[in-house]
């Protein structure tokens, strides 16, 4: 529950809109204005007025024709430039590059968002099979949980009761234990 400073602060109608970029930004196809509204929980007149003054400020573009809504590249403006002001990502990227031709591997950068890896940098390489990751991605951290020494992997700062509260938010989801450590261990 918020505080009353954080309530005082907190502007609804901003919150709503970014999730609407969010749920346009996850979905892999366009998407119509009653099927935001539903998944909002929202009217269609107050989904139509977010809409249109998003598409207004060139983060939602609309296809009249199948009177659907998708992200803009607008949107990839804001991420990239958050993740290139980053130190962590100005420190890394030479060096990811460096070892990636060095080992002619594929090697990400990320970081831990919540309780998902949110994929940062990505050095590819020409490999027959690889895994369909681009910059901005995220994966369920406890899936595959990187350890603090994993190359390219950066938890901030985060020590073992960082782990503990994460696993604590997440127990019930499934996980693998990686190098003989398990959920009893953290």
């Amino acid at each position: 529950m918020q505080n009353n400073t954080q309530t005082r602060y907190h502007i609804n109608s901003l919150a709503r809109g970014l999730k609407i970029l969010e749920l346009l930004a996850q979905s892999r196809e366009p998407l119509t204005l009653s099927r935001i509204a539903a998944d909002m929980a929202l009217t269609l007149p107050t989904v139509y007025r977010f809409l249109f003054t998003l598409e207004s400020l060139g983060y939602v573009d609309k296809d009249p024709d199948m009177k659907s809504y998708r992200v803009s590249p607008k949107v990839l403006a804001l991420g990239y430039g958050a993740f290139q002001s980053s130190d962590l990502w100005q420190t890394a990227h030479p060096y990811l590059l460096r070892v990636s031709r060095d080992q002619g591997e594929t090697f990400n950068l990320a970081i831990l968002d919540g309780t998902d890896i949110l994929y940062i940098d990505r050095i590819k390489t020409q490999k027959i099979l690889t895994i369909n990751l681009e910059i901005g991605s995220k994966t369920a951290g406890l899936l595959h949980i990187h350890g603090p020494g994993a190359p390219g992997f950066s938890t901030r700062g985060a020590g073992p009761q960082h782990y503990r509260t994460v696993l604590k938010k997440t127990h019930n989801l499934p996980y693998g234990a990686n190098h003989g450590s398990s959920h009893k261990d953290t």
